[in-house]
This record gives structure tokens, C-alpha cells and sequence, in this order.
């Protein structure tokens, strides 16, 4: 997730491909897509402007479930 300072909205990516290095500091990172990567993938296949990735057509979420996995859950 990104903040957006402008607008104080922020912005979620989905990353295709595996993270190699540290993020930006204004980043931070969810989760990992388990179930309805073939979302993912279609979403992948959008056409882009080019080296910022930013779709032609917009891209609209119109629902997203973030679960924690019971092995990420602190014990009580």
C-alpha cells in the first residue's frame, strides 16, 4: 500500500512477479494472493502505458477479502 500525500488516499498494488530487494518505506506489503490468481493474471494482461505500468482502461476492485493465515495469528 501506498499513500497517496496528495489526497491522503493511498493506493494498493498487485505484484506479478516476486519482490527482489526492500520496498520504498512508503510501501507496505498485505499478504500474498492465495485463491483467485487467475484475477490476478487477467488484471496482469491489461494494457499498460508502458514503464509505469499504469492501465489505459482503468482497473476496478470492485471487492477484495484479506484474511490473516492461522500461522500468521499471534498464539493467545
Amino acid at each position: 500500500m501506498a499513500n497517496d500525500t496528495r489526497t491522503n488516499g493511498s493506493q494498493f498494488f498487485i505484484d506479478l512477479a516476486d519482490l527482489n530487494g526492500p520496498l520504498e518505506r512508503l510501501y507496505t506489503i498485505f499478504g500474498k494472493v492465495i485463491d483467485g490468481t487467475d484475477v490476478v493474471d487477467t488484471i496482469g494482461k491489461v494494457p499498460t502505458n508502458g514503464p509505469h505500468g499504469v492501465p489505459l482502461d482503468p482497473v476496478i476492485i470492485n471487492s477484495i477479502r484479506i484474511e490473516a493465515s492461522p500461522a500468521a495469528s499471534p498464539s493467545v
